[in-house]
């Protein structure tokens, strides 16, 4: 069955840079990046 919503493959170029943002996200634990969006936010707001 075909699905026009699927995605269409991404070019490998584009995946390179994924799987790099991806390793960097790897590399930062998920507290640091919930408390830089809170902070972030919080500036926004003031």
């Amino acid at each position: 069955m075909d699905n026009e919503y699927l995605p269409a493959k991404l070019p490998d170029s584009l995946l390179e840079e994924l799987q790099k943002f991806e390793a960097h996200c790897r590399d930062i634990t998920g507290e640091d990046i919930v408390v830089i969006a809170y902070q972030q936010r919080e500036e926004q707001e003031s």
